[in-house]
């Protein structure tokens, strides 16, 4: 499965790599700046996408509808949300807008759903903070969120 993070903090650009990369097995591509995305960015190599809204002073969101399909999974990530945003993230079926700052969990729950081979028979799915913490959470047979606890 192949990611792609638009990110123009390269803090938080690397932060989600870490997540995603501790959790499951991924190739994941970057960039810092929308003119790269636009160039490099294949919608039929991609299987979900992290942007940030803003970069480098463009809204993303007015623009991505050209450049991706709208039923593929994408994790929407701003600073500064406002109602617009709700609206313009509604043309993509597969979507979620996240706060900044975000914690782990609100990512991987997102993306469970597309991950579900990695889910266990006990209807767990192991999820990391780094080495010295693990955490599995809970689904039911349906994928919803129910609990969570420490390994």
């Amino acid at each position: 499965m192949i990611g792609f993070i638009l990110e123009d903090d390269i803090v938080m650009s690397t932060n989600l790599e870490r997540i995603l990369k501790e959790n499951y097995n991924l190739e994941i591509q970057h960039t810092y700046d929308f003119n790269t995305f636009t160039k490099i960015y294949k919608d039929d190599e991609v299987d979900f996408l992290i942007i940030d809204i803003m970069i480098d002073k463009i809204n993303v969101l007015q623009h991505l509808n050209k450049l991706v399909t709208s039923n593929k999974p994408i994790i929407f990530i701003t600073s500064y949300p406002n109602n617009n945003h709700i609206a313009l993230i509604n043309h993509f079926e597969e979507s979620i807008l996240l706060v900044k700052p975000f914690h782990d969990i609100s990512i991987l729950s997102f993306l469970k759903k597309y991950f579900k081979s990695n889910i266990d028979e006990d209807n767990t799915l192991l999820v990391s903070y780094g080495k010295s913490r693990k955490m599995k959470l809970y689904y039911l047979k349906d994928m919803k969120y129910r609990r969570r606890f420490d390994v």
